[in-house]
């Protein structure tokens, strides 16, 4: 069982609510994370600073997490999910 930082029980139907894929996700990134993947790139060529390191918390399904990837081609990844998914 993994918990909310309040130390209250994530339910399953919080879950399977949440990662939902359809026109009324909540989720950002499930249906756009190329988009998002490629505007932080541009953001970080303005300033000409090399990602090698990527860390995401809560990756959920890992959509953007995985097009972030493709995008940045990152040395390490740390990434961390507390759901069953």
């Amino acid at each position: 069982m993994t918990y909310a930082s309040n130390k209250q029980p994530f339910e399953n139907l919080y879950w399977e609510k949440l990662y939902v894929e359809d026109e009324n996700t909540v989720i950002d990134g499930l249906f756009n994370s190329k988009f998002h993947a490629l505007y932080a790139k541009n953001l970080f060529n303005l300033i000409d600073y090399k990602i090698s390191t990527l860390c995401d918390i809560g990756f959920g399904l890992g959509f953007m997490l995985k097009d972030f990837c493709k995008v940045f081609k990152p040395k390490f990844i740390l990434a961390l999910e507390p759901s069953k998914f």
